[in-house]
């Protein structure tokens, strides 16, 4: 029998989490670990079968879906497995975004694996606030600084 990526991996280990109505706990981090892989690296293909290699009814599954942990641990399961190729998909999408114009895929890459966050700058000496209006050509832009407004056209 072949050893799957899910079988390898030792990133959840029953220990470490607390899996209260769980009768089969390995199976369960197991199947957290096969959903959290892309629908194409996934092996078995389908959910059913593995429902067989685990011997347990594929309504079992269904509501393991259900558990309060269940998605996070996904999640967490997924960027791990994802982490590794961050070097490989920011090469890609630097590419493309050299041939495109876009890198809203690299900021999201990286604000979902990375965790990444964007900075912001606040001027602590006063609060200004433009807002542009446009409609067709016309354009108004209102600026505010603390309680005064003024108007541009």
């Amino acid at each position: 029998m072949e050893t799957t990526d899910v079988e390898k991996s030792q990133s959840l280990a029953s220990n470490d989490i607390n899996l209260t109505g769980v009768d089969n706990v390995n199976a369960f981090l197991q199947f957290v670990q096969w959903i959290a892989l892309p629908k194409g690296y996934r092996e078995p293909k389908e959910q059913g079968e593995l429902a067989v290699k685990f011997d347990v009814a594929p309504e079992t599954l269904s509501r393991w879906k259900k558990h309060p942990l269940f998605w996070g641990l996904v999640q967490r399961e997924f960027k791990e497995w994802a982490k590794d190729k961050t070097p490989n998909v920011m090469a890609a999408l630097y590419n493309r975004a050299l041939k495109e114009g876009n890198a809203a895929e690299v900021k999201l890459w990286l604000q979902f694996i990375e965790d990444w966050k964007e900075k912001s700058e606040q001027e602590t000496k006063g609060v200004m606030k433009h807002y542009v209006i446009s409609r067709g050509e016309s354009k108004i832009t209102i600026c505010q600084e603390d309680s005064d407004q003024t108007e541009q056209n």
